[in-house]
């Protein structure tokens, strides 16, 4: 009776020891990666649900196939063959403009043993820089003695003058001012002190000529860099007309960013003309081009600069697909995907054409994907971008899925 109870009260810790292992294992199972639990209990998850999806159609593979990978970068709608400017007209002249004043309708000098009358004139020039000439005309009505007439105390006419003649006077524009004075003044009869000398004189005009001038004139036009990069030829085209029959021959120069571009002679019938310009006259951002003439009035019309850009393939883009390939695609087991990706967001309008069709990207987001499954064909394709607004494209993938 006694060994019986002993017996059974040794069995009964072990049962708890064996519940506690087994409730371990369980825990361990539950809490290990399920790679791990798999591994430990001899299944393969992947490897059944493969044999699975195998039974379903062997035929179609999950892995995707890169048809084309690349990096165009900056794009532009500069990047075109030629870009042509049309430049405003310039009209240049070198012209003289006369301008007649009558200083007074007549006046009186005389001097005599014991009496004198000068006359002084004031009057103005409105601008001595441009004043090519100026010269005093008069009539002549009495005369007796020497008639003198200083210009700002400088003497400019001392001649004894004939009665009933026109004079006409030169006056220096070394002595010209703004504000101007004229003395009339007559010299005195010497020892006949019971006489006098004297002038009358009408119509006093001064008559003045001013140099017009717009010799020159500058146009403007700006050139971004990538259009700059990429010129190949550049040329500058223009008209020249007469503004007035009497325009002279004269020396004409064109100007590119200060630095002489052409110099030659030109006459009224020079009509069409142009000039072949380096890329390396030009700068990134505002360029100037500037005209002169020496003389006459000539208006430069139809001023045309054209840029002919250097051929660029960098857009266009080539990629092959085999006959199972194409085949799977028109069965709609495989689908061919066109995908970009930018460098930020913002507006981002092209036309893509593939092939012989069109798609067209107005997006402002950062990607741009198109199925292009129906635009393929067998063997070689090609794929351009043409935009119409410069952005990155950091990377144009075609993949087969």
């Amino acid at each position: 009776m006694i060994s019986h109870r002993k017996g059974q009260t040794a069995a009964g810790p072990i049962m708890v020891l064996i519940l506690l292992i087994a409730l371990f294992i369980i825990l361990y199972l539950l809490l290990i990666p399920p790679e791990d639990r798999n591994r430990l209990l001899n299944r393969t998850t992947s490897n059944q649900n493969s044999d699975k999806d195998n039974n379903v159609n062997p035929d179609i593979s999950s892995s995707v196939k890169t048809l084309l990978l690349e990096s165009p970068g900056i794009v532009s709608a500069t990047e075109e063959d030629k870009i042509t400017r049309h430049l405003n007209p310039v009209s240049i002249f070198v012209r003289y403009e006369p301008s007649l004043v009558t200083l007074t309708n007549s006046l009186s000098v005389e001097k005599g043993a014991f009496s004198e009358q000068d006359q002084n004139i004031f009057f103005d020039i409105s601008d001595v820089e441009s004043l090519r000439k100026a010269t005093l005309t008069f009539a002549v009505e009495e005369s007796k003695g020497r008639l003198e007439i200083n210009l700002n105390e400088n003497s400019v006419f001392n001649e004894e003058v004939d009665e009933t003649s026109l004079q006409i006077v030169n006056l220096p524009k070394t002595f010209l001012r703004g504000k101007n004075e004229l003395v009339f003044s007559v010299n005195g009869p010497g020892g006949a002190f019971w006489s006098k000398n004297e002038y009358d004189l009408n119509d006093v005009k001064l008559k003045q000529e001013y140099e017009v001038l717009n010799a020159k004139e500058a146009r403007t036009f700006v050139i971004p860099k990538n259009e700059l990069d990429n010129i190949d030829k550049s040329r500058l085209e223009y008209s020249i007309y007469c503004n007035s029959v009497d325009s002279k021959d004269t020396s004409f120069r064109i100007y590119m960013n200060e630095q002489l571009l052409l110099s030659e002679i030109i006459t009224c019938g020079s009509g069409q003309r142009s000039a072949e310009i380096s890329s390396s006259r030009f700068v990134e951002g505002e360029n100037e081009v500037l005209f002169v003439i020496d003389d006459g009035d000539y208006l430069i019309n139809d001023i045309k600069l054209t840029n002919e850009l250097k051929k660029s393939e960098t857009r266009t883009y080539f990629f092959n697909i085999n006959s199972k390939d194409f085949f799977d695609v028109q069965d709609r087991l495989k689908d061919v995907f066109l995908d970009m990706s930018f460098d930020k967001e913002g507006s981002k309008i092209a036309e893509i054409w593939v092939n012989d069709f069109t798609i067209f990207m107005d997006t402002d987001e950062s990607s741009f994907s198109e199925d292009i499954s129906e635009l393929i064909e067998e063997g070689e394709n090609f794929i351009r971008i043409l935009p119409d607004n410069e952005f990155l494209i950091r990377s144009l993938r075609i993949t087969l899925d």
